[in-house]
């Protein structure tokens, strides 16, 4: 075996020749292949029809790594393969022979070389069989081929001796995964490669290459680099990373797409033109669809990276200011790579069988899905009795959502997925369909069939719920030193190709921030609640459990809102119910105007084992692009209509009609031909568009409703409020919701007069409108509810339970119940303090200010809603603040009062606003029983310390992962602000930015007292005269707010109040660390 040294030669061809004396001409490389199944003509059309110099293509996956790698260690121990194929099990692609057979010719007449890792777990059988084709075709090709990625020996030995490996998702050794590895392939980089074209090979086979080093190696060979040239080396890499999902960077899986109309089909692959700096311009084939330009450049740059730094066995690339330009017609320039040493470690990839898994599909229409699921749940589970152990993953999902008043019964429709993993073959045997005497997974499911959910239809082709295999597959590091590569030249020689010496051992974790300096939102001006893809594009995808998330803009004045607005909260925010709470990683390349997120163990294992719809993560980018946030519309502005279908809502007539036009039109054509069309004039209706738009848009929509602000007397501090007219609660448009949000998260509470009709069922649908995840009320399932400060003041709602019934004094009937008494919070019950019994009923004090929210375990609501059912009229009161100051304010009788947590910010001095802006707030456990001992300020603003506090040791169990720490400051959604948000009753201790955490309890509630105090004084608190029929909305996480009044036994108050645990949690002026 000969050792190559790491300064191989520069050779030269007749086809290569050099430019110039020195440097040569740029090297044009072809992507060719993304995947196994990559159309076939590709390297045939490219070999033939254009000008390229080499080949590369992409055919390994960690699918198919696991697959090919078991099916290797089963065949040298002469079992059965597990995958049960033939042909598959031969251990390489054997798809890349059916593209490379009709191109050989054109490699041999053209002098095109080709390197690809398509020899999977057996690149030397693969060379055997590329060499039949070559004889076939009676032309000279050589080949040559790298080996050395199965590192099996090595990783099991290491395994044996105890090695952690610690999984690159997780960060959790893997004694802890529960599997025993059977096999192991690591990831070469491009130096075996340039060898072998160094020594004379036309054909360059590889096992588990990295995706770019094929474009990697094919640069350094033609260029004579070694890895002493790091800067050009990690250009080339990243050029090989555009291009070896081959259409990816010309117009496949591309947020944009309907800018390529209707030139989808046979999309162009890409063409590398990489010169003697490492720097590159990308095309791609002539005269075929597709496109490329930054975009869908910059979507396949950010797609499957980790972070700021993308690793190679060769190189380190840093690539945050990786620079994209436009040259010509489907030309762009790549340059601003910066080249790092190598790591001293490589990726390795473990597999394991993990059992057998099936599915089983059913399909539900119309309404009750989620009951419906349920029963098929209940049923199903029922029907396994104890059989139910034996499943390792057991899922009922459903796909699809049932629009309101479909249009057919196929758009009233969804799929009902039952999802099971086993390590019992005979539990998912397909053969227990006929066989009665014994359960199945398949029997279990179907059995249910006549006494199932109104509709019971299942999936006609039932051959997914027989069982097949699946793999596990664990993702680690490895050291370079343990990897054995060697080139096997054309003429029989054998290179060793030594790992790297001059290495660098790189932090597990890569760089993570958020942005610098951000932006006041507000300043961009009025803005619409609109999906984020809208504006912004992107693109998505898997590193085993990983998912990265990477998202652009197209103009420099889009990148400061999008930088600004897209914190790691932010993003928790939009994730919604799939924020599984692990770690975040974010980044931001600002020359392509992209932030990018790294979602850690995010996917439920990976492709092989994954029980999620997602499996590739491809589609989180698209998720999160329908998610609406508060766009400015000088943004949305720039779009451009395509008005696929309008849904014409006729105030006063009783039809909908449905109209299609394919034409781009300008938004007045459209309201023009409307009002011809339907005869009705332009107050009569509203547009509701359905369908795409092009670029961006702005929705059209027309509704009654006007929003006035607050009329207070002008020397009031209160700068928050707004009533709100011509609502119908009941029936809210979208049009009309849009302009209630708005009016919430700019006036902070909103007054709805005359609206004693409103239902509870309407008063809980506007609530979660809010955040159309959350479903419980805010403060869930009360534990312990006799000693919860809480309890006494509630009733449900018992046909809507997410509504409380709050009050005072004896009802009969409502809602469902009867006889029942409400019991109005009484500051002598709580205070420390308390006013004399004789002046009770003329004099009263804020009972307790506060926010909505469990603040253990749920999120806190964001918005809350009020009715005034009934209510006592007549005298007024005199709250009283008993703190000294000498305050007091006049009243309404049963008031609620409000104070903006903004005020409260905005008012504070510099030093006062930095420590709010940087400290946050750790609440007790289980906070209302905790807190059930304690005695209150006599403003209500906080609890005195008296110790009176319920010891944790008597508190119910306490999950330390529902203990909530949340930013002092939270920033409003739409205008950015910052409000002082705490519950100063709940509060334990303070977290420091410098890391100091203040334990001392007392200490904690005077410094959060000295912030809040000057924000409730007399002038600054808006206490609302309630008539009855009232329908109040706050922002709950913009305002403070407090019961007032003390009743006589006979005057009765009947209030309604909802509000719904948030899905995710308040965006404060950094990272929110809380668990939630």
């Amino acid at each position: 075996m000969v050792l190559i040294s790491q300064d191989p030669p520069n050779g030269t061809s007749d086809h290569h020749a050099a430019s110039s004396a020195g440097a040569k001409r740029p090297i044009r490389i072809a992507g060719c292949s993304g995947g196994v199944y990559d159309r076939k003509r590709a390297i045939h059309d490219m070999a033939k029809n254009e000008d390229v110099d080499v080949i590369t293509g992409d055919w390994m996956s960690e699918c198919n790594m696991t697959l090919r790698g078991s099916d290797k260690r089963d065949r040298l121990a002469q079992q059965k393969m597990t995958s049960g194929s033939t042909i598959v099990a031969q251990g390489y692609e054997p798809y890349f022979l059916e593209e490379i057979d009709p191109a050989i010719p054109w490699l041999a007449q053209k002098g095109v070389k080709i390197a690809v890792n398509a020899g999977a777990s057996d690149v030397h059988g693969l060379a055997e069989a590329v060499d039949k084709l070559i004889t076939k075709h009676g032309v000279s090709l050589k080949i040559g081929i790298v080996d050395g990625d199965d590192v099996t020996d090595a990783a099991l030995e290491l395994y044996r001796q105890g090695e952690p490996f610690l999984s690159l998702p997780a960060n959790k050794p893997i004694q802890e995964w529960g599997f025993e590895p059977i096999c192991a392939q690591c990831y070469l980089g491009g130096t075996g490669i340039a060898a072998c074209f160094q020594g004379g090979a036309d054909i360059v086979l590889c096992g588990r290459v990295a995706d770019a080093s094929v474009t990697l190696g094919a640069a350094m060979w033609w260029h004579g680099w070694t890895r002493d040239n790091m800067k050009e080396l990690a250009g080339a890499l990243m050029i090989g990373h555009i291009i070896e999902c081959s259409t990816y960077a010309t117009g496949g899986y591309y947020s944009g797409f309907k800018d390529l109309g209707v030139h989808d089909t046979d999309m162009g692959y890409p063409i590398a033109a990489i010169d003697e700096k490492g720097e590159a311009v990308i095309s791609m084939e002539q005269g075929k669809d597709g496109l490329v330009s930054i975009a869908t450049v910059a979507s396949q740059l950010l797609y499957e990276i980790q972070g700021p730094l993308y690793y190679n066995s060769d190189v380190t690339a840093s690539i945050e200011d990786i620079v994209l330009r436009e040259v010509g017609e489907n030309q762009v320039h790549v340059s601003g790579v910066k080249g790092l040493l190598p790591p001293s470690t490589t990726k390795v990839g473990l597999t394991a069988k993990g059992g057998w898994q099936a599915e089983f599909h059913f399909y539900l229409t119309g309404l009750d899905i989620e009951e419906k699921l349920a029963m098929i749940e209940r049923q199903t589970k029922a029907r396994m009795g104890s059989d139910i152990e034996k499943f390792s993953c057991l899922k009922f999902m459903i796909a699809g959502v049932v629009p309101e008043n479909p249009c057919s019964q196929e758009e009233a429709t969804v799929d009902c997925r039952i999802f099971a993993q086993s390590a019992d073959p005979d539990i998912l045997s397909g053969s227990s369909f006929v066989d009665s005497d014994r359960g199945s997974f398949a029997r279990f499911c179907i059995e249910n069939l006549l006494q199932g959910y109104p509709g019971s239809t299942m999936a006609p082709d039932m051959r997914t719920a027989i069982g097949r295999p699946f793999f596990e597959y664990w993702v680690s590091l490895m050291p370079q030193t343990f990897v054995h590569e060697t080139a096997h030249l054309p003429d029989g020689t054998i290179l060793d190709i030594p790992s790297p010496t001059n290495v660098r051992t790189y932090e597990r974790e890569q760089p993570s921030y958020d942005t610098q300096n951000p932006i006041d939102l507000a300043s961009l001006g009025p803005t619409t609640l609109a999906p984020l893809g809208y504006v912004v594009m992107g693109r998505s995808g898997d590193k085993s459990s990983n998912c990265n998330l990477g998202l652009f803009v197209r103009h420099d004045d889009e990148w400061d809102w999008l930088r600004s607005l897209l914190s790691t909260s932010k993003l928790r925010e939009l994730l919604g119910r799939d924020d599984v709470g692990r770690q975040i990683d974010r980044c931001e390349f600002p020359n392509i105007r992209a932030v990018h997120f790294l979602l850690k163990d995010h996917l439920d294992r990976g492709f092989n084992s994954t029980s999620s719809f997602d499996s590739l993560g491809k589609n989180l980018c698209e998720y999160i692009r329908c998610k609406h946030v508060e766009i400015p519309n000088r943004f949305l502005d720039r779009g451009e209509w395509e008005i696929r279908e309008i849904k014409i809502h006729l105030m006063q007539k009783s039809r909908v009609d449905r109209l299609r036009r394919s034409d781009k039109l300008h938004v007045a054509n459209w309201l023009n031909w409307l009002m011809v069309r339907c005869e009705v004039k332009p107050d009569e209706f509203e547009l509701r568009f359905v369908g795409g738009f092009r670029t961006a848009a702005t929705a059209l929509t027309m509704s009654h409703i006007t929003v006035e602000r607050l009329q207070v007397p002008e020397s009031s501090g209160i700068n928050f409020g707004a009533t709100i007219t011509n609502v119908d609660i009941e029936h809210l448009t979208d049009a009309d919701f849009d302009v209630i949000r708005k009016a919430l998260f700019t006036h902070q509470v909103v007054i709805f007069k005359i609206q004693s009709a409103v239902s509870p069922k309407a008063q809980f649908e506007l609530t979660r409108r809010f955040d159309p995840a959350g479903t419980s009320y805010g403060h869930g399932k009360t534990i312990d509810a006799k000693r919860s400060i809480l309890h006494p003041d509630l009733k449900t709602v018992p046909h809507q339970p997410q509504v409380q019934i709050i009050g005072n004094g004896f009802v009969s009937e409502y809602e469902g119940l009867k006889d029942f008494r409400l019991k109005h919070p009484h500051h002598k019950t709580f205070h420390a303090t308390s006013i004399p019994a004789e002046d009770d009923l003329d004099f009263t004090r804020f009972y307790r200010w506060h926010i909505d929210a469990a603040l253990y375990g749920l999120a806190p609501p964001v918005a809350t809603t009020l009715l005034a059912v009934k209510v006592p009229g007549g005298r007024r009161q005199t709250c009283r603040y008993d703190d000294g100051t000498g305050d007091e304010l006049d009243v309404p009788l049963g008031t609620t009062a409000f104070v903006s947590g903004y005020t409260m910010y905005d008012i504070l001095s510099d030093a006062d606003k930095e420590f709010a802006r940087t400290t946050k707030v750790e609440y007790a456990p289980h906070p209302y029983i905790w807190m059930s001992g304690a005695k209150a300020r006599s403003d209500g603003l906080g609890l005195v310390t008296q110790g009176l506090e319920i010891p944790f040791d008597d508190l119910p169990p306490i999950e330390e992962e529902k203990i909530q720490i949340l930013p002092i400051c939270w920033r409003n959604p739409v205008t950015g602000k910052l409000a002082i948000q705490v519950h100063p009753a709940a509060i334990r201790r303070l977290h420091l930015e410098n890391g100091t955490v203040i334990e001392d309890l007392a200490e904690v509630r005077q410094i959060i007292y000295r912030l809040q105090r000057p924000g409730i004084a007399p002038n600054m608190v808006y206490a609302h005269d309630w008539e009855e029929g009232d329908f109040v909305l706050f922002h709950n996480r913009g305002v403070l707010h407090s019961v007032v009044g003390a009743f006589a036994e006979d005057e009765v108050r009947l209030f309604r109040q909802c509000n719904i645990a948030a899905s995710h949690l308040p965006e404060g002026p950094r990272d929110v660390a809380a668990a939630a």
